[in-house]
């Protein structure tokens, strides 16, 4: 609004004089802003203006806030809240009302469940929420095993103790839970038949025990000690097949293995090295065919374990290796000879399959460079028409199918493989592959 303000003097017959000044008059403002959505653990930042020194902010509650002093304070609620800001402006007071929403999916799944002896199980997500759910084997997700995302329930048949994952996605967020399916019989395993000298003891365990479980061996006569648990001490003078026992919730089983004695003029001592020929740098498995023994190789410079039954050999030159096992003074003992050669950066040493089947059977899935001593890898596949549907430039990355987000069709595709071996030597190929389903 406008105001004048005339001036006059009795002195004068018409000394008058007249100034207008402009006064603004400001009102308290009240806001209310657009409620803001997050999911758990994530942050936001309030107020709707950009801050002015000259004004004072005042958030409550400050339940939340980085700094409730200032006009866009960072806000990590961990449930729905309600803020209030004050804005003193001069002689007036703005609001602003803000609310922080948590989107919650509110979801469960089935409970962990125990099998006999494995088959068909039905795994379910549980929600009121319009979600996209995917089930998958894989923490990763890698895999999808229900149809569409719409589908909140799988059926799945397990043969072994199995974790299945699922993912739920809402409008903003996501959850994951997991569910684990168990069979009994994992739990009543034992691994491997043992050899022992006559008269001597040996220590055998079930492999993946279950905690509160009782485990009944037989025969009762050899077990020394540990009746009744997952790991016994056993004696004998001649071969026996030892039996554990298990029964838990209506299962029943068993599971056994056979305890030989070494003699003389016993089992056959065999000593192996797969494969008995490698290129320097390469790899060789040693092994003794009689199990349960304490071992001895040598030379063990170039052994990951020389104490082992079966260590992995890397000579960098042709070497001969001496073996002695057994317990006690029954001992035998071997040799086995490692050939090694030189290096060949190409074929058949370094290659690529010419045919995959990317359909989850856990069979020639993905599509690898295989080959040892590579220092790079630079592999192109196309399609057809020329258009680049895989690159890779990591030996232990490998087409899975997809292109553009999309499994693709059986068809034969071009591909282009670069490699330099180890020394510098550098490989290239270009040739066909064949993507069936």
């Amino acid at each position: 609004m406008k105001l004048p303000l005339t001036v006059s003097s009795l002195e004068t017959c018409n000394g008058t004089d007249q100034i207008i000044e402009t006064v603004t008059i400001e009102e308290n403002s009240v806001t209310t802003s657009e409620d803001r959505l997050l999911c758990l653990g994530d942050s936001a930042v309030l107020g709707n203006e950009a801050e002015d020194p000259s004004y004072e902010y005042t958030w409550s509650p400050i339940t939340y806030l980085n700094n409730p002093a200032v006009g866009n304070p960072t806000a990590t609620p961990l449930n729905d809240i309600a803020y209030i800001l004050s804005i003193q402006r001069g002689a007036c007071i703005d609001t602003l009302f803000q609310t922080i929403e948590l989107e919650d999916l509110e979801i469960a799944v089935s409970e962990d469940l125990l099998l006999c002896d494995g088959g068909e199980v039905i795994l379910e997500l549980i929600t009121a929420n319009n979600l996209e759910v995917t089930w998958s084997s894989s923490p990763a997700f890698v895999d999808m095993l229900n149809d569409t995302p719409g589908d909140y329930s799988i059926n799945p048949i397990v043969t072994e103790t199995t974790t299945f994952y699922v993912l739920a996605q809402g409008e903003l967020c996501s959850e994951t839970a997991e569910v684990q399916v168990a069979v009994f019989t994992d739990y009543v395993e034992l691994e491997g038949d043992l050899n022992i000298c006559a008269g001597d003891t040996i220590e055998v365990s079930v492999v993946q025990p279950m905690d509160g479980l009782t485990y009944t061996w037989t025969p009762t006569a050899n077990v020394i000690s540990g009746q009744g648990t997952s790991e016994v001490l056993v004696t004998t003078d001649e071969g026996i097949v030892l039996t554990v026992e298990a029964s838990s919730s209506g299962c029943e089983v068993e599971d056994s293995i056979t305890i030989g004695v070494i003699n003389d003029t016993g089992d056959t001592f065999i000593v192996t090295a797969t494969p008995p020929t490698i290129i320097s740098g390469q790899e060789s498995q040693l092994s003794v065919s009689v199990t349960g023994l304490e071992y001895t190789w040598q030379p063990s410079e170039t052994l990951n374990n020389s104490g082992i039954q079966n260590p992995i050999a890397t000579p960098l030159e042709t070497t001969t290796y001496l073996v002695t096992a057994g317990t006690g003074d029954c001992v035998r003992s071997g040799v086995v000879t490692v050939t090694v050669v030189d290096f060949i950066c190409g074929e058949p040493l370094i290659f690529l399959p010419n045919a995959f089947s990317p359909n989850s059977d856990n069979e020639n899935d993905v599509l690898y460079v295989y080959g040892q001593n590579l220092t790079e890898v630079h592999l192109a596949i196309f399609n057809r028409w020329g258009q680049k549907v895989f690159e890779t430039y990591d030996q232990s990355i490998g087409w899975d199918g997809l292109y553009n987000g999309e499994m693709s069709s059986p068809a034969v595709f071009d591909y282009y493989l670069e490699v330099t071996c180890e020394g510098g030597v550098d490989y290239f190929e270009k040739g066909n592959v064949t993507l069936v389903r």
